[in-house]
């Protein structure tokens, strides 16, 4: 494997920026459903996680949203309010709470899941043209990515000071 010059490193950080702030707009826009109710991108997440792995728990969504128990409880009681998310407890553990979608969440919840369906669909048309190598490249530069960003993270996480 060839050294990789500068400017290609550049042209490469620069494109996934470009599409790291394109995600970023998009999720800060409230998007509207035909039903009338405006979700978050952040909300229409938990939805989708919900409706995959319906009676799980707050920290089962956490883990699997890579967020905080207390993120998560905050959009519940929202989504709740909304009448898209039902509670279910056992009479065993009171304290264990199972999350569910109503009729109105799952309904969100296909929506959401066809919006999904078409814009991938396009980007699958696009990636068609690459190879299986071009592929698992591709897909080893993004676990590249991750893995220094979340050390990143690790080393700057008290105060901005590297560990």
């Amino acid at each position: 494997m060839t050294k990789i010059e500068n400017q290609d490193f550049n042209t490469l950080v620069e494109n996934f920026f470009k599409v790291n702030n394109k995600i970023t707009q998009i999720q800060k826009i409230p998007l509207s459903f035909p039903n009338g109710i405006k979700l978050s991108t952040n909300a229409l997440h938990l939805i989708e996680v919900i409706g995959k792995h319906p009676d799980s728990n707050i920290t089962d969504l956490a883990q699997i949203l890579e967020v905080t128990k207390g993120a998560v409880s905050q959009q519940i009681q929202r989504l709740e309010k909304q009448g898209l998310i039902k509670k279910k407890k056992f009479d065993s553990n009171k304290k264990e709470i199972l999350l569910s979608l109503t009729k109105e969440g799952d309904e969100i919840f296909v929506f959401h899941d066809n919006m999904h369906l078409k814009l991938y669909k396009d980007i699958q048309k696009d990636l068609e043209k690459l190879t299986s190598i071009d592929l698992d490249l591709i897909n080893l530069i993004l676990e590249k990515i991750v893995a220094s960003i979340n050390q990143y993270q690790e080393e700057y996480r008290d105060n901005g000071e590297r560990k």
